[in-house]
């Protein structure tokens, strides 16, 4: 992905785009417990300036990825997938996150888990 992206073949807004219509057509999952729609949209148009400009942020920049909803995200409600912590917006990105972003990669949003990641007996 990262190739077809430095390599022109797709662009990360139309990548974010197709990953975006994907994840509504298998709403029925329940895989995603938050979409970050706008966010991503953004994100990805931020990367797609900086590869025209020859100026990546590192290999992942315009790369596409989600996170369960138990890793912290700055101004996303993190619950995972507990009613206990709904509402919950965690004032700053759990290390991995953070570097994903610095890295330019695009958070889709957040997926569904067992809660608290504690799985199902």
């Amino acid at each position: 992905v990262s190739q077809a992206l430095r390599q022109g073949r797709i662009s990360p807004t139309e990548l974010c785009q197709k990953c975006l219509s994907l994840i509504r057509k298998t709403k029925v999952l329940n895989a995603y417990i938050t979409v970050t729609e706008d966010q991503a949209m953004k994100q990805a148009a931020d990367a797609e300036k900086r590869l025209q400009k020859g100026n990546p942020l590192g290999a992942l920049d315009g790369v596409p990825f989600a996170v369960k909803d138990n890793f912290s995200t700055a101004g996303i409600e993190t619950t995972c997938a507990s009613n206990m912590l709904k509402g919950y917006v965690a004032p700053f990105n759990a290390t991995v996150v953070q570097r994903l972003l610095d890295q330019g990669a695009v958070l889709m949003g957040k997926t569904n888990l067992d809660e608290f990641a504690m799985g199902t007996p």
